[in-house]
């Protein structure tokens, strides 16, 4: 049997990566080194099962060097579309933001979270493009399973980082937003984008987004 061993987290898949991330903290080592050889090798369970304990040794250590060998990857081909990363992610919508959030906590999620983070590239001038709109439809969630892993891994950094900062400039002024008047409407509306929701993994309307951003730039000021 002939098996081709990725060599960094650019070689393997989002999918590929997420389905580990389901079993990696279990308390079976066996049983997680025979997972890690089924899913990043491609092969079944039985055939992992079959290898020789001193060749599954052997891989299943050069996956974990492999999974510790990252590239930043900003922008990748995927059968012949280019695809970037959001330019500017001080500037992305607020339905973008609320659905990253929501699904990159969760393994099960991260192709979707993928098909929010990197998008078909319409113009380029050398090292500055932008991407297209983004839906959040099935075609496109579908279509990010075979996005690579080192893309996900380079874009959670950036996102976590402004995540933190978003925090901590918001920290500051949450006793003045939950005493405000302006929050029942804010609830209001987010109540009011949920019911919108046609439950496909669809963002908020343009309309509520920036009836939200009105509402949660009059708690700020």
């Amino acid at each position: 049997m002939k098996v081709s061993i990725p060599q960094s987290t650019n070689d393997i898949t989002i999918e590929q990566y997420a389905k580990y991330n389901m079993i990696a903290d279990d308390q079976d080592k066996e049983f997680v080194g025979h997972k890690m050889l089924s899913i990043f090798l491609g092969i079944s369970m039985k055939d992992a099962l079959n290898m020789e304990q001193s060749i599954a040794e052997e891989v299943i250590k050069d996956l974990n060097d492999m999974l510790d060998t990252q590239e930043d990857t900003f922008t990748f081909k995927h059968k012949g579309i280019e695809y970037g990363f959001i330019p500017d992610l001080e500037q992305m919508t607020l339905g973008e933001y609320v659905d990253i959030e929501d699904y990159i906590v969760n393994s099960k999620d991260w192709t979707k979270a993928m098909a929010v983070m990197f998008r078909p590239i319409k113009q380029r001038i050398r090292d500055l493009y932008d991407i297209e709109p983004y839906i959040g439809d099935k075609r496109s969630q579908e279509t990010a399973k075979d996005f690579p892993a080192s893309a996900f891994i380079t874009a959670t950094v950036f996102f976590y980082s402004l995540s933190k900062q978003l925090w901590v400039n918001s920290a500051f002024y949450l006793g003045k937003l939950l005493k405000s008047e302006e929050m029942n409407s804010l609830r209001t509306l987010a109540s009011k984008a949920n019911s919108q929701n046609d439950g496909d993994g669809s963002t908020l309307s343009t309309r509520l987004v920036t009836e939200m951003r009105q509402s949660l730039n009059k708690l700020l000021k």
